[in-house]
């Protein structure tokens, strides 16, 4: 459970370098992490949802052959009328503008970040992550006993400098997501994102 963004564009490798190129992931405990993704990528990129692929029903594939016991990739072919992209255009993302004030907000963004995980702050609420639905999985969780804080924290560290660490890397992979968008920009190749949330 969490967030994860994937980053598309004109000419990419039809292969699964888009897991790499790009990838932010922020679990659902992460209240800051998803506060910052929520003010970098407007509502539209967040809600967007791509008319499905009729043949495949949006799943990029179709399975020919259900009854006998293939192995998946034997069974699951690519679906030739949307590229194995599973959008009616044969195009996955949204199309968004990555720009230079887009990298001197997330430049600020990231300092707020920065400081309040120093400081032990949030910078705003469940609501305002996106992550309201997990808090109250959380608390269903707790009442059945399991142990919530390690849900929380899965992905958090417990020393200040392991912490910070963390903090750092997982800024890095935002800004590194950024630039890579610029670039494509530069190129003319059309950058586009997926969010699942």
């Amino acid at each position: 459970m969490g967030t994860d963004i994937y980053l598309y564009y004109d000419g990419q490798p039809n292969d699964d370098s888009y897991m790499t190129k790009g990838y932010i992931r922020a679990s659902i405990g992460m209240i800051n992490e998803n506060y910052i993704l929520r003010q970098l990528f407007p509502p539209e990129v967040w809600e967007f949802s791509p008319d499905k692929c009729e043949p495949c029903k949006g799943e990029g594939f179709i399975n020919y052959v259900q009854e006998k016991k293939y192995s998946w990739n034997e069974k699951h072919t690519k679906c030739l009328k949307c590229d194995g992209y599973g959008s009616v255009d044969g195009v996955k993302g949204m199309r968004w503008q990555y720009s230079q004030g887009g990298m001197e907000k997330l430049f600020r963004l990231g300092t707020q970040y920065m400081y309040a995980e120093q400081h032990g702050k949030k910078l705003g609420s469940v609501e305002e992550a996106g992550v309201a639905h997990g808090e109250k999985l959380m608390k269903m969780f707790g009442k059945m006993g399991m142990d919530v804080h390690n849900v929380a924290k899965e992905e958090k560290a417990e020393s200040i400098i392991a912490h910070t660490t963390f903090c750092l890397d997982w800024l890095q992979s935002v800004f590194n997501h950024y630039k890579i968008g610029l670039e494509l920009e530069k190129e003319g190749k059309h950058p586009r994102v997926t969010i699942s949330w």
